[in-house]
């Protein structure tokens, strides 16, 4: 329970809260990790039992993270996996994840000031729209000028007005 003033306690009033807490907590476990850093044994089950707690070990010590296997991950990973489909990422979506339009947007952002160019509302989720489509002009992609910061709700109203114009 949180104090509702900063009033200094007494020495006194701390000891009651204390025995308070004593009795109100007697039998219960606070976590493990305070468990052992008291120096308390774990508790010991019948007939000398090989769980973790009473051994002390991890149960996937020295196991191999997958049974059966003696490769490591980075060694089935791409084209050397058996799930491989041939790479079925769309040239599109290459073309939106190079480092040049990663820079383009931070540079359209600074540009722009962190807000939407069409209500002026600073932060929060923001687009950076191309003017000229990103499909139809690949020569624009990363062109600075080609773009503008829009807050999700600008950005999905133009679209909407791309759309009836059509």
């Amino acid at each position: 329970m949180a104090r509702l003033t900063s009033k200094p306690l007494s020495e006194e009033h701390k000891k009651k809260i204390s025995e308070a807490n004593k009795i109100a907590m007697k039998g219960r476990r606070v976590s493990i990790k305070s468990e052992f850093k008291k120096g308390n044994p774990p508790p010991k089950h019948k007939f000398n039992c090989s769980c973790f707690r009473c051994s002390g070990k991890a149960w996937n010590k020295g196991i191999a993270w997958m049974k059966g296997h003696k490769f490591k991950r980075h060694e089935v990973a791409g084209k050397r996996n058996v799930n491989w489909k041939g790479g079925v990422s769309s040239e599109k979506e290459k073309a939106r994840k190079t480092m040049e339009l990663v820079h383009w947007k931070r540079a359209v952002l600074n540009r722009d000031n962190f807000s939407c160019v069409v209500c002026s509302s600073v932060g929060g989720e923001l687009h950076i729209h191309h003017i000229k489509s990103f499909a139809q002009y690949p020569l624009l992609r990363a062109d600075i000028n080609n773009g503008i910061t829009l807050c999700v709700t600008c950005h999905k109203e133009i679209h909407r007005n791309k759309s009836d114009d059509n």
